[in-house]
């Protein structure tokens, strides 16, 4: 994480080089390279934290479980293309994968004896042995420039977002509650079982659909550009599989729609005839998806009432070349 903020700065510290030296390696001004933006193709690499919940609800509403997927520094690697359909509007492609898994835990919590009065945890595992298997974006929009004030302009934007993540969870330790003891039943004794898991325990992913309407603002600061977005969707749809395998068990889970919002800013600076360089950051949210799971445990059929949701950010630089 260091080194990309390091090479973020030095990026953006090139504003800093004096006009007679900059002009010695071919920085042109922004004038120019707006004269050459028919086409642009990009590509960037990054890293990528996101934080993913599985969820499941009793009868009523409240919760009885919650896993936690958690994703820190994973890098990532991109690409775009954009092109100018006329002098107001253009249109973008966007793709991005992950090259690492990264940094990974997921922690599992139920709260299992909400019918006996106790409304705190009763079990939890920890999994920091956990692997992003899979993780890749997709996102094309077209923007409508509607107004210019001499170095400011603003786009309406109108596009689709996808987007899948993947999980294993391996190993870990775990604090459980017995229920209904031989010596006591119906009683409950909290957190009394403390163990490990050995191997793969469970498999989680998720798929997000997203068509988004949004407003951006472009700003130049002598040679930098800088352009922040803003993106809301109440269309927003998920949907997720489980397996545990420790318990024979899978399900899915398709909610209704429900909400995203996403931010961005972003910092170019032109190096070379046609050639920028870049600074971007993403953040996006998308509220709890409530739909019912179906799976098959042990042979058995069986429904709940079940919910994600999904929370990322985007840490990136790159290299766009213009023509």
């Amino acid at each position: 994480m260091n080194t990309t903020f390091k090479a973020i700065c030095i990026a953006l510290a090139i504003q800093a080089v004096p006009a007679a030296s900059a002009a010695d390696f071919g920085i042109i001004d922004q004038s120019t390279i707006a004269d050459n933006d028919k086409f642009s193709i990009s590509m960037f690499t990054g890293m990528l934290h996101n934080t993913s919940k599985e969820l499941v609800y009793y009868p009523d509403g409240q919760r009885l479980s919650q896993l936690d997927w958690k994703t820190k520094v994973a890098p990532i690697i991109g690409g775009s293309f954009n092109m100018r359909l006329n002098e107001r509007l253009s249109w973008r492609i966007d793709a991005w994968t992950r090259l690492l898994s990264g940094n990974n835990e997921m922690h599992d919590t139920d709260w299992r004896a909400r019918d006996n009065a106790y409304p705190y945890w009763t079990d939890r595992s920890v999994h920091p042995d956990t692997d992003l298997k899979r993780a890749f974006g997709f996102d094309t929009r077209v923007a409508y420039r509607f107004a210019t004030y001499d170095s400011f302009s603003l786009e309406a934007l109108a596009g689709y977002r996808f987007k899948k993540l993947r999980w294993e969870g391996r190993n870990g330790s775990f604090v459980y509650s017995s229920f209904d003891p031989a010596d006591k039943p119906g009683y409950v004794y909290i957190r009394d079982l403390h163990g490990r898991f050995q191997g793969l325990g469970i498999r989680y992913a998720q798929w997000w659909q997203t068509p988004y309407l949004g407003i951006s603002g472009k700003f130049d600061i002598k040679r930098v550009t800088i352009t922040a977005e803003l993106i809301g969707s109440a269309w927003a749809t998920g949907r997720a599989n489980d397996t545990h395998l420790f318990r024979d068990y899978q399900s899915s889970v398709h909610g209704p729609r429900t909400k995203m919002v996403g931010v961005s800013i972003r910092a170019d600076y032109p190096i070379y005839q046609n050639w920028n360089v870049f600074a971007k950051f993403d953040y996006e949210a998308y509220d709890v998806v409530k739909g019912t799971t179906r799976g098959v445990e042990k042979g058995e059929y069986i429904t709940s009432d079940a919910g994600l949701a999904n929370r990322s950010k985007v840490l990136d630089i790159g290299v766009e070349y213009r023509f």
